[in-house]
């Protein structure tokens, strides 16, 4: 506010419905497990690989979706929206 920009009031503090990148590491962490890493090197190898095969267009729906999340948490006067 202090630097003119338009800010919700009360913004909800630790929001992750409205951080795009809370929802794509859940996506990717489910993909990792189901795949069943037993050590860390099978950790660091499937989250690798996992990473380099989401879609483009799933990381622009989460971008893009960021709109229809701040009018629900606004909706929910910053509660959780499940």
């Amino acid at each position: 506010e202090d630097n003119g920009v338009t800010v919700l009031n009360p913004w909800p503090p630790r929001s992750p419905d409205m951080n795009p990148i809370e929802n794509l590491s859940a996506i990717l962490q489910r993909k990792v497990n189901d795949r069943g890493p037993t050590n860390k090197e099978d950790l660091k190898k499937f989250v690798v690989e996992e990473w380099e095969k989401l879609p483009q267009q799933l990381i622009d729906d989460l971008v893009h979706s960021f709109t229809k999340r701040c009018r629900t948490v606004i909706g929910k006067k910053g509660a959780y929206a499940q």
